[in-house]
Order: C-alpha cells, then sequence, then structure tokens
C-alpha cells in the first residue's frame, strides 16, 4: 500500500481516536495520527472558538502536507461537521497525488453520550455536554463518496479492514 491521506471523522464519543489509532498501528513506520482537536487544545483548553478552530485546522493542514511529502500516510482524526474542513484535505491530497479517503464514523447518539461520559476530559476547560453532541449529530450529513461506518455495531478491528478495503480500492 503507497501514502494515502485518510480522513476519519464523526461525533464525539464515536471512537475517531480508537480507529484511528488502530489503522496508524497497521501501517508501522509509515504512517502518523493528525489531530486537530489536540492542537485546539494547545491553543486554548478553555474556550471553543471559531478562530481557534480555524488556526487549528490551517495547522493540521500544513502538517497533514509534510507528512505527505516525507512520504508518509496521514490519518487526520477530524471532529469537524463543516465540509469546507474536508474538502481543504481533498486539495493536499490532490496536490501530492495521493489517494483521499473519507470516513464518516457514526453510532447511536445514546451509545455516543455514553462513550463520551466515560472518558477522560483532563485539559479541557469547558463542559463537553449532551447539547453539545446533539448539536453536532444534527448538523451531520455524509459526503458523496464518504465511507461511512456505524461504529457502534462494529468493532474497531472490523472498521479498520474496511477503511484498509477503501485504500485498496482507491490506490492510484
Amino acid at each position: 500500500m503507497s501514502e494515502s491521506l485518510i480522513v476519519i471523522r464523526g461525533p464525539i464519543g464515536v471512537g475517531k481516536t480508537s480507529v484511528s489509532k488502530a489503522l496508524r498501528d497497521t501501517m508501522p513506520d509509515r504512517a502518523s495520527c493528525v489531530k486537530p482537536d489536540a492542537l485546539k487544545l494547545m491553543i486554548d483548553p478553555n474556550n471553543s472558538s471559531d478562530w481557534r478552530r480555524q488556526v487549528a485546522n490551517d495547522t493540521a493542514g500544513f502538517l497533514t502536507g509534510q507528512l505527505l511529502e516525507v512520504p508518509r500516510t496521514a490519518i487526520v482524526e477530524a471532529h469537524t461537521k463543516y465540509p469546507e474542513e474536508i474538502e481543504r484535505y481533498a486539495k493536499i491530497a490532490n496536490s501530492h497525488r495521493v489517494p483521499l479517503v473519507n470516513v464518516l464514523l457514526t453510532a447511536p447518539i445514546d451509545v455516543c453520550m455514553e462513550r463520551a461520559n466515560g472518558r477522560d476530559m483532563t485539559g479541557i476547560g469547558y463542559p463537553i455536554d449532551e447539547e453539545m453532541i446533539r448539536d453536532y449529530y444534527q448538523n451531520l450529513t455524509a459526503l458523496p463518496g464518504e465511507l461511512e461506518l456505524q461504529t457502534g455495531h462494529m468493532g474497531i478491528e472490523e472498521a479498520v479492514f474496511l477503511i484498509q478495503e477503501r485504500i485498496a480500492d482507491i490506490q492510484f
């Protein structure tokens, strides 16, 4: 498998981090994870804002491009409901001539709520509550060609396998 750009997105508690790490681990020494949310927390752990999101996503986009130059597969864990942020990665993949795999992880909202309530929120200075999760969920739509995986009904290994199949299907 050659280098790819894989964007994994979905609501809070859907399993983006678990799937991203497991996928990266199947490509030792060839893949890196990029987490715009980690950059957001580095910028300002106490407030969610549009400017913070923009700076973090610009930085994640730059880092992704640099990883593809090495060359490495970049796995972006995108917590976004904004199509323009996903379009940014399509432009990066195109400019580096690598395949792009967009993945939308979904799960029933009650599963996401349960997972979010059980996660470590150390370092986050604002509440991630039911209203925030519901808002994200209501504004989330699959993009054309996006691989949609229901993680409420499958394990991490199955999700990774399905993503790998999609990568193999679209290699240049």
